[in-house]
Parts: structure tokens; sequence; C-alpha cells
């Protein structure tokens, strides 16, 4: 927990070339919503949910699947924001972005973050 953001942890499992996939439940997401909301309280702060996934070595690719139904938990409160944090790269959706997708969607939502390979011309 850090200020008015949540935090729940998976890990990855990794698989050949250098893909690894993690698996977020609808109850990691409450709970973490409800310590978020809990922290923000009447601060006037937006409460985040951050998923951190941990990653074996090497990995350069990694994807989250998060149920559709946590999807739409988050953007149903239309004030939280979710940061999906790996090694490999670190996105954040605000609520109307987590409304968009859920809106879009009836099945679990898969996240791909990819390493990109910086290049100097």
């Amino acid at each position: 927990m850090s200020g008015t953001t949540a935090s729940a942890a998976v890990t990855a499992v990794g698989s050949a070339g250098g893909k690894a996939s993690a698996s977020v439940t609808l109850a990691q997401i409450k709970d973490a919503m409800e310590k978020a909301e809990n922290a923000a309280g009447n601060t006037g702060k937006i409460p985040a949910v951050e998923i951190k996934v941990s990653v074996p070595d090497g990995t350069s690719i990694v994807e989250i699947r998060i149920p559709h139904a946590a999807i739409r938990e988050i953007a149903s409160e239309g004030k939280s924001n979710l940061k999906l944090s790996s090694p490999v790269a670190t996105i954040t959706f605000d609520a109307g972005s987590l409304g968009t997708i859920s809106g879009k969607v009836s099945e679990d939502v898969i996240f791909t973050l990819a390493k990109t390979l910086m290049l100097l011309l």
C-alpha cells in the first residue's frame, strides 16, 4: 500500500521465447480496491489498484489475464485507476479507459506488455 494505491502481487509463469503469463483473480482486485478506497477516503485523491507482476529472468513479453468482472468492477466505480507493472513494462489505465474496455468485451481481458528495443541510428 502506497498512498491511495493498493497492490496485488502475482507471479508470471514462463514459457519458451521469453514469454510469461500471469492471471489475476476477481478476489485480488476487490481486495485491492477496498484498500485503495479506504486509503483515499475523503482526501479527494484518486484510488488506484496496482497489479505487480514478477516474471522469470529473460522475460521480454508478459501477458496479464484479468477477469472481465474485475475490469467491470473497477470501471463501475468510475473513479479508480488500474496500473499493471512488471520488470518488462508498466502501463496505467484511468477510469474512462477501463469503462471503454469493459463496455467492449464480455470475456477476460489479456493485456500484453512487451519490451521495446531502442536503437540509435
